[in-house]
């Protein structure tokens, strides 16, 4: 029994598998510790939340999955396509609500003639129906998060 479950415990697979991994940064002094020996294994699917004080890592880390930083120690595999939804919405302010969003299929490879639907559909999970044409200045500030989620969702 216990070597079936080791076995499904190794064939689980992830979206994103962190390994004793370490971040620092050069300072004038030397250098500054920010991350300190993560392990993590995220499912396909599961929501994680990372908590913790201003200034402990949180957003280092999300960069490092991204693929925005590299860990200074530690290995990082993901399935491909990782997504990063930052707090401020980054949206292309010259794209309109749906050719931001057709912009991130675009760069996942999906083909011209699917992305509006495709981006329609999100819209729609993101209770935005409508608002494909909209630009960016003509959104509120909550339509401008449902947007950038959409465009996260599409990653």
């Amino acid at each position: 029994m216990a070597t079936t479950l080791a076995k499904a415990a190794r064939s689980v697979e992830y979206a994103a598998r962190l390994e004793h991994v370490s971040k620092s940064f050069a300072t004038p002094g030397g250098s500054q510790l920010v991350l300190d020996d993560i392990s993590l294994d995220v499912a396909p699917g599961e929501f994680v939340t990372l908590l913790g004080a201003s200034g402990c890592g949180k957003s280092t880390l999300l960069n490092l999955v991204a693929g925005l930083d590299e860990p200074t120690t530690g290995a990082i595999r993901t399935d491909g396509r990782p997504a990063l939804m930052f707090q401020e919405h980054a949206l292309f302010p010259w794209l309109t609500a749906g050719k931001n969003i057709e912009l991130a299929l675009k760069l996942r490879g999906v083909p011209r003639p699917e992305r509006r639907g495709k981006a329609e559909e999100l819209l729609g999970l993101v209770r935005l129906q409508g608002a494909y044409g909209k630009r960016v200045h003509e959104l509120s500030g909550g339509m401008r998060q449902r947007v950038a989620l959409a465009r996260a969702l599409a990653q």
